[in-house]
């Protein structure tokens, strides 16, 4: 019938790295895909969070400590703006 076509599996990029955040496990995520090269992002997490889970409270408390304080000024940037509302 048909003959079986091969394709060339290209393997991953590194994929793209977030910002550093108040979550312990993204701040984790990121260095995991520093490390972890070639993965897919479906691996990625799938293998990152049996890694974060392996992890001892001392570990995850470091990644957790990475994100700014909740006081921080910079968050106020990231709040959605008030809208102008057209006067009559």
């Amino acid at each position: 019938m048909g003959t079986a076509v091969s394709c060339d599996i290209k393997p991953y990029k590194a994929q793209r790295v977030g910002p550093v955040t108040r979550n312990g496990y993204l701040n984790f995520l990121r260095d995991f895909k520093t490390q972890h090269v070639g993965l897919s992002p479906k691996e990625m997490v799938r293998k990152g969070a049996k890694a974060w889970n392996a992890l001892d409270c001392k570990e995850k408390d470091r990644y957790r400590r990475m994100g700014p304080p909740s006081n921080c000024k910079t968050l106020a940037k990231c709040k959605p703006k008030r809208r102008k509302t057209p006067t009559k």
